[in-house]
């Protein structure tokens, strides 16, 4: 009998280990199932983080432009005030020489500068213009410019033909007025 008590042991421990290997299987293959499903979900978060880590860059940047356009708005001054070191007076107070003759010179300046300017828009209405507009020189044009009030700072000669003829064509009475009828013959 003791053979087949021990045949019977050993076919019993035998399955038993087979039935333990095969819950050790089952355990594993489910572990294995929830650790890829855990993996997949952990996949799918990252992309939507790096999706809102994308989204935070873009409005960081948008915000950043939109601070920078305030900013320029804000330091921006509409009127410049001049520096002066002189304080504008009605009356002649004077503590020196020096500053009665600067003041003299300033104020001479001033009243010349003036005159200029008079005697320009004199000149202006005064003034027959001749010749074909694009062999004129600069200062020429810039008088005609001038003449039709056209802004004329800061161009070279011809950006300055370009505005004239556009004036002139725009307005062909003044092609028959007599300032500037021999520039059109």
């Amino acid at each position: 009998m003791p053979s087949s008590s021990s045949s019977a042991i050993t076919s019993y421990s035998s399955s038993s280990s087979t039935k333990c290997l095969q819950l050790k299987n089952k355990r594993l293959q489910c572990e294995n199932v929830l650790l890829q499903a855990r993996f997949a979900q952990a996949i799918e978060d990252n992309a939507q983080l790096a999706e809102q880590c994308d989204a935070a860059d873009a409005h960081a940047i948008i915000a950043g432009q939109q601070f920078s356009v305030y900013k320029y708005r804000f330091n921006k001054k509409t009127k410049k005030k001049e520096a002066s070191k002189w304080v504008q007076t009605s009356e002649w107070v004077l503590t020196s020489k020096s500053g009665e003759k600067e003041i003299r010179e300033k104020n001479t300046k001033k009243v010349q500068a003036q005159n200029e300017k008079v005697q320009k828009k004199r000149n202006a209405n005064d003034l027959q213009f001749s010749g074909n507009i694009k062999q004129l020189n600069k200062s020429d044009l810039i008088d005609i410019a001038f003449s039709l009030k056209i802004s004329y700072k800061g161009a070279s000669k011809n950006v300055l033909c370009v505005p004239l003829n556009a004036h002139f064509e725009a307005n062909q009475d003044l092609k028959k007025h007599p300032h500037y009828v021999s520039l059109f013959e």
